[in-house]
């Protein structure tokens, strides 16, 4: 199969979790931004090793349009 990582600023990570009561913390964080940052740097390499695409959604543009685009 494919491997697509959609790489998205912490922002915009914070800004679609920051209300989902539901979604487990992945370092026990109290601060989100600093979380997301922390798994990034964690992560990344293995990421970007594993991916086959990297496509970075514009920030502007609807779900819908981004979908296009890819």
């Amino acid at each position: 199969g494919v491997v697509v990582l959609l790489s998205v600023p912490n922002e915009t990570l914070v800004k679609r979790t920051k209300h989902d009561k539901n979604r487990p913390s992945l370092t026990n964080h109290k601060n989100l931004k600093k979380e997301f940052e922390s798994v990034w740097q964690q992560r990344k390499k293995a990421y970007f090793h594993a991916a086959d695409i990297v496509f970075k959604p514009n920030p502007q543009s609807t779900p819908a349009a981004n979908a296009g685009e890819f």
